[in-house]
């Protein structure tokens, strides 16, 4: 039997207690669980649940007969509707006209057989071919329209064929992804522009002017903005088809929305470009460059600018708000890295559209006025929305084509001139045929006003209209959220309608202008919640931890839950190797899909998967909304603690550094919730995390005090040795030298402890040995972290060529130094690893700064600043505006200079002892006193603090280097002596702790 839903209806008088203890039974079982009744609704007809049901259980109580109205409303509703009304007495003390099923409670084993019946009668196939056929009848007594009635014969034919041969979709599903892991790509359809039908009107003007502003070669970025449903993005679909046609100067347009069936993501954007490129230059063959593992997006993004040099590149990001956090700025960090790059640069013609009700303010990016635009788009005025309702019913189907001006004036004030709410009038009408304007003007009136409850009543009005199996498969779309092939849509409707293909329903959606076609995939448009097919389905709960999933009623959060489970086989039937975001489509949708089925364990747990890929390429922010929407939710403090544990990595990810420790701070909370031995063990990595957290924000002390916590009650050689690492890190990063090598030689005494963590220590010890000159145990001690990784630890072999390639900077090997660099950035580029390719980066920009490789190093210090920021970015920022200044570009080095002094303002006063950082910012101050935007007593100070900490010899040496950079370049002599007398000379005690 078909999945449906039964409305419970009652008298508010008397029926309330019978209602609930029938509800009882049925949850209980004594009725199959695909009965959903309904009987808390706090005394209010709910049309929308009746609308969406497939019957109307009608309980007649004394009340009820003698007259209450509001169950009778109810069920009057339902049998306009054209939905099944089923009698149900408690006893024989009610009388009543007509067939009615007596329902004892508890129900004999006759009474629920009787219900089974009626219900199994409502959801067979050939009632649903009888609502069909009273459906074609309706229209054929108005016109004949095959444009109409051919596709309602083809529902027929499929009812009439899944009542004698159901087979089972969900099988040609798992078929169709086995098929699809021999074609890469397969899945990505992000590209596709929805199909229009019909022109546009009253766009020309907005369309001219937006390309007069991009024939502008000084614009970069250019935003449509205007509010949902006033046809943005048909209007950008129709501005790429003229662009594409010009003949004067050919543009090309690279069409990417959030709304597509992947992710939108750095990868896919350059994807399209070496499209793109490929199609200029076939010999190139960028787009397996760009996959290329050995290439940073930075590094990709830039071959791509050269190859594109000289053409008119247009990219049109649509829906952009989905690319947006809350304080409207690029999730994605390499998005927002792109989009920087092409802003700061006068050497491409690529530009940015970007489309979406509300903009981020991206003004302070600009180099020069005019650089970024804005085109605002509003809804069409009333002599065109009456064109466009006009050809929306060009063969004259639902009586728009002869309605007076007055009343499709009338519906143009009340839609705001808003191209969706007109196609959703259209979509009202052809749904209900005793539906006539003047109805759907009485309909709406009282929305007045508030455009957003227009688009709820008409989109209610037409769902009102279909049929069980159009709502079904409106249901399902809805529930995807994103474009889909019908095949998608068969394999959750193969548990809902068993057998029932999809195909052509979906297309007489379409023509009705319901749903939008993306090419051969189908997708519902997000309307208000209200208003969406899933509002009704009674919203649910999931499943128990002994319940079946099969097994569910129809409810809301039981379609997400097919929804995702149809994901999660597609991935898992796919099964190719991830190389990028892109590559994980299937999964993220499952992860969205288990959230809003309140699965909020196996979300969790689907993103633990996930994030082992992500996390090495940097990219775990792409599950941080998930993420936080599961906060709190969990089953256990254990997730709990681990969820908020990924969310502050993401976090540290993107350079949201004091977002991170708020989500670890969470932690605490859950902390006093552990009590046997593994959540303890549990709790203790949880510190170590928060501690490096800490460490990263430059909260040293907070960091030194959880490390010792951890020490102190760790039973594990590994948890002891990775605190004692963190340890000897704090100690090392204030100039406390010898207590960080105590801290080595008690953690070298843990034999026990595995590999991976030794070498880590083995690696970190390295800077230590290195400040105190003892040079040869620091090589040693590499070549042992080297050792103890092995071949399948790429990250610590990338970490220790980046140690060596400081260490030869030290010797003077200034060559060996940028060969170990650059055999660090081949790992970090293939292993994703954003630390590593950032410092990679900055010793191959200051190796080639000492070989005056002006042009080498200024390649590298660029990678390096557009990795997420952290306060270890102060050195690339530094490195970036050294460079600048070395090749006489002011503008560049005073913007990365102040940008490096902005980094050092909120750290200086809470590491007053970290002699790095104050090297670092003495550098950048008298850079910065160059150009007159700083005192150098300022730069003075800082190298005072720097010397007030430590006077190891090579401290003051790596600091002189710098400032031997600066004098290489127009620096003044005297200033720059200043500095160094600074940097080398110990000052008055008064900087001493």
């Amino acid at each position: 039997m078909d999945r449906v839903v039964l409305y419970l209806a009652y008298s508010r008088v008397d029926g309330l207690p019978l209602a609930r203890r029938l509800a009882d039974e049925f949850r209980r079982g004594a009725i199959p669980p695909a009965l959903m009744p309904d009987p808390d609704r706090d005394g209010v007809s709910d049309p929308a649940a009746i609308g969406g049901c497939d019957a109307v259980s009608f309980l007649l109580t004394p009340a009820s007969a003698a007259g209450d109205t509001s169950c009778r409303e109810e069920a009057r509703r339902a049998q306009e509707l054209g939905k099944e009304v089923i009698a149900v007495r408690p006893d024989e003390a009610v009388a009543i006209r007509g067939p009615a099923i007596t329902f004892g409670l508890p129900p004999s084993h006759s009474d629920r057989a009787e219900l089974w019946r009626r219900v199994a009668n409502v959801s067979a196939p050939s009632r649903a071919r009888d609502e069909c056929r009273r459906a074609l009848a309706a229209w054929g007594a108005r016109l004949e329209a095959a444009r109409v009635l051919a596709p309602i014969e083809r529902e027929i034919a499929e009812h009439e064929r899944r009542a004698s041969d159901p087979d089972n979709p969900f099988a040609e599903f798992e078929m169709q992804a086995e098929a699809d892991r021999a074609r890469p790509g397969s899945r990505v359809h992000a590209t596709t522009v929805p199909t229009r039908r019909g022109g546009l009107h009253d766009r020309d003007e907005v369309i001219d002017a937006i390309t007069r502003k991009l024939a502008d070669p000084g614009l970069t970025l250019l935003t449509l903005r205007g509010e949902s449903g006033v046809g943005k993005t048909a209007m950008v679909g129709e501005l790429r088809i003229r662009l594409q046609a010009l003949t004067d100067e050919p543009v090309a347009v690279v069409y990417l929305s959030a709304h597509g069936n992947a992710p939108l993501s750095a990868t896919m954007v350059l994807r399209e470009l070496a499209l793109v490129s490929d199609v200029r230059t076939p010999e190139a063959h960028l787009v397996s460059v760009v996959r290329e593992p050995s290439l940073t997006w930075a590094a990709a993004f830039d071959r791509l600018l050269k190859a594109l040099a000289g053409l008119r590149v247009l990219v049109i990001l649509d829906n952009a708000s989905d690319l947006f956090d809350e304080s409207r700025r690029f999730v994605d960090p390499a998005i927002r890295g792109m989009v920087r790059n092409t802003l700061a640069r006068d050497d491409h013609r690529l530009q940015w559209l970007l489309v979406d009700p509300e903009p981020p303010d991206l003004r302070s990016l600009a180099r020069r006025a005019g650089h970024i635009d804005e085109v605002p788009l509003g809804g069409l005025r009333p002599v065109e929305s009456i064109r466009f309702l006009r050809e929306l019913d060009g063969d004259r189907l639902v009586g728009l084509a002869e309605s007076g001006e007055a009343d499709l004036d009338r519906l143009s004030q009340l839609a705001a001139g808003r191209p969706r709410a007109l196609e959703l009038a259209y979509a009202a009408l052809r749904a209900d045929p005793t539906l006539t304007v003047p109805l759907l003007l009485r309909e709406i009136e009282m929305a007045y006003g508030d455009p957003v409850a227009v688009t709820a009543c008409l989109v209610g009005l037409a769902i009102d209209g279909l049929t069980r199996a159009q709502l079904r498969v409106a249901q399902v779309l809805a529930a995807y959220g994103h474009p889909v092939s019908p095949l998608w849509v068969d394999a959750v409707l193969s548990d809902v309608l068993p057998g029932y293909r999809s195909a052509a329903t979906l297309d007489q959606l379409s023509d009705m202008r319901l749903i939008q076609r993306y090419g051969d995939r189908f997708h519902f448009p997000r309307v208000p919640n209200e208003a969406s097919p899933l509002a009704r389905l009674p919203h649910g709960r999931q499943p128990g931890p002994n319940e079946v999933l099969l097994a569910s009623p129809l409810t809301e959060v039981w379609l997400y839950a097919l929804a995702a489970r149809c994901c999660a086989r597609y991935a898992e039937l796919f099964g190719a190797e991830p190389e990028s975001v892109d590559d994980l489509e299937p999964a993220l949708r499952q992860v969205h899909l288990l959230v809003r089925a309140e699965l909020y364990d196996e979300a969790v747990k689907r993103m633990a998967e996930l994030d082992h890929h992500l996390s090495v390429w940097g990219q775990s922010f792409v599950l941080t909304q998930a993420r936080t929407a599961v906060q709190s939710k969990l089953s256990s403090p254990q997730w709990e603690a681990s969820n908020l544990s990924m969310l502050a990595a993401a976090y540290s990810q993107l350079g949201e550094h004091d977002r991170a420790g708020q989500a670890l701070a969470g932690i605490r909370d859950w902390l006093d919730h552990y009590d046997d031995e593994r959540s303890d063990r549990h709790q203790l990595r949880l510190r170590l995390q928060l501690a490096g957290n800490q460490f990263d924000r430059g909260y040293v002390e907070d960091a030194t005090e959880q490390y010792l916590s951890t020490i102190a009650s760790a039973d594990e050689a590994d948890l002891e040795v990775q605190a004692r690492t963190g340890l000897m890190l704090c100690h090392s990063e204030h100039g406390e030298f010898a207590n960080a090598l105590h801290e080595y030689e008690r953690a070298r005494e843990k034999a026990t402890a595995s590999a991976t963590v030794r070498a880590e220590l083995c690696l970190n010890v390295a800077s230590t040995f290195a400040y105190t000159g003892r040079l040869l145990e620091a090589e040693a001690a590499l070549y042992e972290a080297e050792r103890l990784a092995g071949t399948s630890d790429e990250g610590v072999r990338g970490l220790c060529l980046t140690a060596r390639a400081t260490l030869a900077i030290d010797r003077g090997d200034h060559a060996a130094a940028a060969e170990y660099a650059r055999a660090a950035l081949e790992i970090g580029a293939r292993r994703r690893h954003v630390y590593l390719s950032r410092e990679a980066n900055n010793r191959l920009a200051l190796a080639c700064l000492c070989t005056n490789d002006l042009d080498g190093a200024r390649d590298a210090a660029d990678d390096a600043v557009r990795f997420p920021d952290s306060r270890r970015s102060l050195g690339a920022l530094a490195l970036r505006g050294l460079v600048a200044f070395r090749r006489h570009d002011p503008m560049t080095a005073v913007s990365a200079l102040r940008a490096a002094a902005s980094q050092a303002h909120p750290v200086v006063p809470r590491e007053s002892r970290n002699f790095e950082l104050f090297d670092w910012y003495g550098m950048v101050l008298c850079l910065l006193a160059h150009y007159d935007e700083a005192d150098l007593s300022l730069a003075e100070d800082a190298y005072q603090r720097a010397r007030s900490v430590t006077e190891e010899p090579v401290a003051v040496a790596r600091s002189l280097r710098l400032l031997d950079q600066v004098g290489c370049g127009p620096a003044d002599p005297g200033l720059l002596r200043q500095a160094k007398a600074a940097a080398q000379r110990l000052y008055p005690s008064r900087w001493k702790r």
